[in-house]
């Protein structure tokens, strides 16, 4: 895992490499994203907006996750 943090900023096809666990934090909550075709573009912040997700919430799982 890197010593990168996953903002609201990242990049979602950026996060297997910041922290591999957080894509299975993604697909526990009903987001493809890693696969979406949107995900070399999409920030996390947008990608939760799509889907209706807290952002805080998400940040949170998305770092934590090992």
């Amino acid at each position: 895992m890197s010593e990168q943090a996953i903002t609201k900023d990242t990049i979602v096809a950026k996060i297997p490499e910041i922290n591999p666990a957080a894509v299975d934090v993604l697909w526990g909550m009903g987001m493809g994203c890693i696969h979406c075709i949107m995900a070399n573009d999409e920030t996390v912040e947008e990608a939760a907006a799509v889907h209706g997700l807290n952002l805080d919430e998400l940040l949170k799982a998305l770092n934590d996750a090992k």
